[in-house]
């Protein structure tokens, strides 16, 4: 049994591509700062943070975590090796 409503819409921002490279553009800040205006229940916002993460997205994210209720998950990303 699940308690309380369940969530099955997520919204990735940042993180990298398929290459290694930073996917993190000017859409990312718009929707974290959406999650952060709306702090609806969905869709849930989950942010990919890798070692290339640029500083002033990272620092975002951390002043949406700090600021108000609705805190993203952040997800630690590194590229995966090709077998």
């Amino acid at each position: 049994m699940l308690g309380g409503m369940t969530s099955w819409e997520v919204i990735t921002i940042g993180g990298q591509d398929p290459e290694g490279n930073d996917a993190t553009n000017e859409l990312s800040f718009i929707m974290l700062e959406l999650a952060d205006e709306l702090r609806m229940r969905q869709p849930n916002f989950h942010v990919r943070i890798h070692e290339n993460t640029p500083k002033a997205f990272y620092d975002e994210v951390i002043r949406v975590n700090f600021a108000r209720v609705r805190r993203p998950p952040c997800i630690t990303t590194r590229p995966s090796s090709s077998p």
